[in-house]
């Protein structure tokens, strides 16, 4: 055992990139965990972590041996949870990634109402418009538009999705409302993501030139989709944004789908999780939910 929380504290060092930072989430003193970092490189014979007064920085060495780590300590827990699974109901955390689009989407009401089901498991939402690692960042399920290209991972088709062009009614009381795809990019202005790369979707729509029409030097950007959001709300300018996200704003009129006669094409949402020989209770319950809740939704069943 004691070698077991020789790993959890090397990791903890690790993920914090402080021995304090790792003595606060273990709750135990500094020099506690410093003697212990110091006792395992001892015991090991080699140098884990490079340390001076002001920093640290994990060696080679290290850096694989971390790894090595995160896997006993991932699969003493899924032991663990193996044997909670099959004496209780499905408890635990289970960790999300998604993008902020999904914040106002009915992903929010599902997790929910999967929560009111499953009081016992608790949720880590981590919301991030960069595609992560799943693997490395031990993500249970990942929400992500368009399907990645790893093998390690499995992907459930959820929804289609469709980009719209829209504006605020105030925006267009201003500038007026474009009755074609040429005057919506000479005479418009845009609000546009960072974060994403629009150009083949819009490539795929301009199909009769090689020219990108839009671009970022003579638009309103941002790394944040609320951003964007409130920025098209407040009448800043023209935004894409996908359907599912503004729904509601569309149909209260606080947003005007542009050309819909000009339809950018959809997208297609997959929820992708690591293939494993074993997933546990907690896991499969919350697969199941969510793909059962999609497909009623938007399939209207």
């Amino acid at each position: 055992m004691s070698r077991f929380n020789d790993y959890l504290t090397f990791t903890a060092i690790v993920e914090n990139q402080s021995i304090t930072g790792a003595a606060n989430q273990l709750h135990r003193s500094v020099s506690a965990v410093s003697k212990q970092l110091s006792k395992l490189e001892d015991n090991l014979g080699v140098r884990l972590i490079d340390r001076s007064t002001q920093s640290l920085a994990i060696t080679k060495l290290g850096e694989g041996f971390y790894h090595k780590c995160k896997d006993i300590l991932a699969a003493v827990a899924e032991a663990e949870q193996s044997l909670k699974d099959e004496l209780s109901e499905p408890s635990g955390k289970i960790t999300l990634s998604f993008p902020e689009v999904l914040l106002r989407s009915p992903f929010m009401d599902f997790l929910s109402a999967f929560s009111d089901l499953y009081p016992e498991i608790t949720l880590d939402l981590r919301v991030s418009n960069q595609v992560e690692d799943i693997i490395e960042n031990r993500i249970d399920f990942a929400f992500r538009m368009g399907l990645l290209s790893d093998s390690r991972l499995t992907a459930i088709s959820l929804n289609q999705a469709r980009p719209v062009f829209c504006a605020s009614p105030e925006y267009l009381s201003k500038k007026g409302s474009p009755n074609s795809i040429e005057v919506l990019f000479s005479e418009h202005r845009f609000i546009l993501p960072t974060y994403l790369n629009l150009s083949e979707q819009v490539r795929r729509l301009l199909t009769h030139t090689d020219k990108l029409p839009i671009s970022l030097e003579h638009a309103h950007t941002s790394n944040s989709e609320a951003v964007l959001y409130d920025a098209v709300l407040r009448g800043l300018g023209v935004a894409i944004m996908l359907d599912v996200s503004i729904a509601d704003d569309i149909n209260a009129g606080r947003l005007i789908e542009l050309l819909p006669e000009c339809p950018l094409p959809t997208q297609n949402m997959f929820m992708l999780y690591h293939n494993r020989d074993y997933m546990p209770e907690k896991m499969r319950v919350f697969k199941a939910f969510i793909h059962a809740n999609f497909t009623r939704y938007f399939d209207g069943t």
